[in-house]
């Protein structure tokens, strides 16, 4: 669709798009700047003519895609981000990661809704029986009831970042697995690194993973003496895919 009214091109947007003014001249340079598109689709070809359509210099795109949105390989701040609008939209997001033996997987289902089947409890009638055990409830095992239950989920990042000095956080901390720290440790060094840590250069990538780890562990306010055992997790782990 072009809007009726004349566009104004700055010396900026001729300077910028001076190849194709060359190319197609100014007028029609002028219909694109007044121009507003649906693309259908974002597959492989709808993401290149997306992305052509915006450097062209169109006023305009519009995307439309009924396909579930899925990212692989993103780093660890985008993914973040991507829980962060998928959250604020009411989006459910699932996310998930393997390295070597190690993994994890996390959902964001937002306010989400269901309904539990319990066993009916009943009380029994005082008048018709005495005692201690009368007073008590009783279960009827053949009646259930549904009972519905709202959840609210947190987002990865607060499931990531938390603060382990509070008293609360440092109970739960006796009972949190050890992979919890390293997954983050290794999620940390695909992202500064932009890979996987490789068993064919162990001793490097040990010592960078030292590193990695004594910075993770501060951030989140935990102690590397209690967390020895993610060191000699990354020494034994062995990957499926050698990264040189």
């Amino acid at each position: 669709m072009v809007e009726k009214e004349e566009a104004v091109i700055s010396e900026e947007e001729a300077a910028q798009y001076d190849r194709q003014i060359r190319l197609w001249g100014l007028e029609a340079q002028k219909r694109l700047r007044t121009s507003k598109v649906l693309l259908v689709g974002m597959r492989g070809l709808g993401a290149e003519v997306a992305k052509n359509l915006i450097l062209a210099g169109v006023k305009g795109l519009t995307l439309l895609d009924h396909q579930q949105v899925c990212l692989t390989s993103c780093h660890h701040d985008i993914l973040l981000k991507v829980n962060q609008i998928c959250h604020k939209h009411c989006i459910k997001f699932f996310a998930g990661d393997v390295f070597g033996y190690h993994g994890y997987m996390f959902a964001d289902l937002g306010e989400h809704e269901f309904v539990e089947e319990k066993v009916k409890v009943t009380k029994v009638n005082q008048e018709v029986e005495d005692g201690p055990e009368a007073k008590k409830a009783k279960i009827d095992p053949v009646e259930t009831i549904l009972v519905k239950k709202k959840l609210q989920f947190c987002q990865i990042k607060d499931a990531l970042e938390i603060d382990w000095r509070s008293e609360k956080a440092k109970c739960v901390l006796k009972r949190t697995p050890t992979d919890f720290f390293l997954l983050q440790v290794l999620m940390k060094f695909r992202t500064d690194k932009g890979r996987t840590p490789s068993p064919a250069a162990i001793r490097r990538t040990l010592i960078c993973s030292l590193q990695i780890r004594n910075d993770v562990l501060d951030a989140l306010g935990v102690s590397p003496d209690l967390c020895l055992k993610i060191l000699q997790a990354i020494a034994f782990l062995r990957w499926r895919q050698f990264v040189l």
